[in-house]
């Protein structure tokens, strides 16, 4: 076998359903456990093995090594089964949901990593058409909560909340352009991080108070590199700048009053601050997701609308 590549951007974790599902890769890959003789045999056109299934179970997921060269092909790979161009692989259920989700996110994060606006905005615009084309192909709630990734870094958060936001627009009948630009606002909504200084990205779950202050400008600064992009809508740059504002004014940057939050980012709020109460942990729970609906509900009035709320908790019932 080839040399491994060590670069953390050429890590790629696959979800659980992928492998469950005995998916076949088109190249060589290379796992981080080279104790397991079943998981280093895995070569071009073997079939994944009843027991790296059963390893991949247990351990939750199953992290691979994927070389530069091979990245392209990747990627191709993930949108035939996502688009089901491949009649030979089984492209239903989670493991179609999978492979949606994860070449939305491959894409996204490394439009991301170029730090450039435009191309950030450009990847934003292509794969919101990509989660609601997704969406039509009929997965429920439980199944999008199912493939989000395990929240490690500020970008999976984001599209963790991006994808979750954008099922409950769909939920809610949004159509059209409207649709598209709620999704849109929804992936570009934490940009501001790329700005904010990377110590106190390091030190995200206990901040100090500089750091929290820094990122607590997060808003602010993606305003400003959205506000760069002409094709940028009202619609958006409101849900990158006010997606942690609150009715009682508490929030942040600016603490503005209830009657001038914009309702698009008032539902951004509502999945923002679900996907934080419930850890962010992937797969959610049925207790994770209880205990989140019951905290938000407290929140009616000081930092959420009543309204928004009443809505996802009419989504939210289906997989309770």
């Amino acid at each position: 076998m080839s040399g491994v590549a060590y670069r953390l951007k050429d890590l790629v974790s696959f979800n659980r359903y992928i492998l469950r599902e005995g998916l076949v890769l088109d190249f060589d890959v290379f796992t981080t456990d080279a104790s397991n003789p079943h998981i280093r045999s895995i070569r071009k056109g073997t079939p994944i093995s009843s027991e790296v299934e059963k390893y991949a179970s247990a351990n939750n997921s199953l992290r691979l090594f994927i070389r530069p060269e091979d990245v392209d092909g990747y990627l191709l790979l993930l949108e035939s089964i996502a688009n089901n161009e491949d009649s030979k692989r089984s492209v239903s259920g989670l493991f179609r949901d999978a492979a949606y989700m994860q070449w939305i996110r491959e894409t996204y994060t490394a439009a991301l990593d170029s730090r450039d606006t435009l191309s950030i905005f450009d990847s934003a615009m292509v794969n919101s058409e990509r989660m609601i084309r997704w969406f039509k192909l009929n997965p429920s709630l439980r199944s999008v909560l199912n493939v989000l990734e395990n929240a490690s870094t500020w970008q999976s958060v984001a599209i963790n909340t991006a994808t979750v936001c954008s099922y409950f627009a769909f939920a809610l009948g949004a159509k059209g352009e409207s649709l598209l630009e709620l999704t849109r606002g929804a992936l570009l909504a934490d940009i501001g991080y790329l700005d904010v200084n990377a110590n106190a990205l390091q030190s995200l779950m206990s901040p100090s108070t500089e750091e929290m202050r820094s990122l607590n400008s997060h808003p602010l600064r993606g305003l400003k590199r959205l506000a760069s992009v002409d094709r940028a809508s009202w619609t958006q740059m409101m849900m990158v700048y006010q997606h942690h504002e609150c009715l009682d004014g508490s929030g942040f940057p600016v603490g503005i009053p209830s009657d001038q939050i914009s309702d698009a980012a008032k539902m951004y709020s509502v999945i923002e601050r679900f996907m934080s109460l419930g850890g962010n942990r992937h797969p959610f729970t049925y207790t994770d997701i209880h205990e989140a609906m019951v905290h938000l509900e407290r929140e009616i009035g000081t930092k959420i609308s009543k309204e928004h709320f009443q809505c996802w908790k009419s989504i939210v019932r289906n997989v309770l």
